[in-house]
């Protein structure tokens, strides 16, 4: 009887490690879901507050390191529509771009920079 007790008493402990392992996964999932959620959620807030901010354009086939972009409506002689069309431009907000320090196509861009820059509150 002592054989069957105690591998009865095995088997409600497994159950029982079972039910905790599981239930310590679905909480740990459940905070890491929380997480991507509030990531995507800030994500979400910081791109509301570009709507009215320009699309760039910005180099991505091998070449020459990249240092400017390009306007993403108004091409210059040296992004055409086609090679947009094919990928080898990646589309940023201006901002980005210039977070990388990257400087403004002279021929295309340069408009876009000078419209963005702060008024000084100085008479």
């Amino acid at each position: 009887m002592a054989l069957h007790e105690d591998r009865m008493r095995a088997l409600a402990n497994r159950e029982e490690t079972a039910y905790r392992t599981h239930h310590a996964a679905i909480s740990a999932a459940q905070k890491a879901l929380e997480r991507k959620l509030r990531r995507i959620e800030a994500l979400r807030k910081e791109l509301a507050r570009r709507t009215d901010e320009a699309e760039v354009l910005v180099r991505n086939s091998p070449g020459p390191r990249v240092e400017i972009f390009h306007s993403a409506t108004e091409y210059c002689g040296r992004v055409n529509a086609a090679a947009v069309k094919r990928d080898k431009y990646d589309r940023l907000f201006i901002s980005e771009a210039l977070e990388r320090d990257l400087r403004p196509c002279s021929a295309c861009a340069t408009h876009l920079v000078r419209r963005r820059r702060p008024t000084s509150g100085a008479a």
